[in-house]
């Protein structure tokens, strides 16, 4: 598992790119669709539930603000002649995981008179539950939801659509 992190280069803190020994993820996803009795209607429904934790991860770093969110440095190491916190991040969470995700859908189409086109409206409705930012598990994205919805005309050969994003404006931060 890679990550990002912050490592010294000269007299500066700069973010690279470290591997954690050992990350584990676990979990289980269940879809489903539903062509109701109801012609030209179907809804779907998605979920996924994700479990996940660094096992072996020593993460060097000069960061105060970091060292003070660990609380204490497991020992000090020396990399390019500076010394270094060694950070024990065994036991967090992986970054940018939500352990809930759930995706609702909905399609209605019929066709439109004798004209050759099929008209339709469809919506989709999506949830993140909350997740780390890093693999410190300190900062935390909150939980959202965004709801889309496309109408369109269709033909065999071509396709317009009028859609809305994020239909009922929803602010939250979703990714960081």
């Amino acid at each position: 598992k890679q990550t990002n992190t912050q490592q010294q280069v000269g007299q500066f803190l700069t973010g690279v790119v470290t591997n954690a020994s050992s990350a584990w993820v676990k979990g289980v996803e269940l879809e489903s669709m539903w062509e109701t009795p109801l012609q030209g209607l179907s809804l779907g429904f998605a979920w996924t539930w994700l479990d996940s934790e660094y096992d072996d991860f020593q993460d060097a770093t000069r960061s105060a603000t970091r060292i003070a969110i660990a609380g204490e440095c497991s020992e000090i190491v020396v990399i390019r002649n500076n010394n270094h916190c060694l950070l024990d991040l065994d036991g967090n969470e992986l970054e940018f995981l939500p352990q809930n995700s759930v995706v609702l859908t909905m399609r209605y189409g019929q066709p439109l008179f004798r004209t050759g086109l099929d008209w339709y409206i469809e919506s989709n409705g999506s949830y993140q539950s909350e997740r780390y930012i890093s693999a410190d598990n300190f900062t935390e994205l909150d939980s959202f939801w965004l709801v889309d919805a496309r109408f369109g005309l269709s033909h065999e050969r071509w396709e317009g659509v009028f859609y809305i994003t994020n239909l009922f404006d929803n602010e939250t931060l979703s990714s960081s």
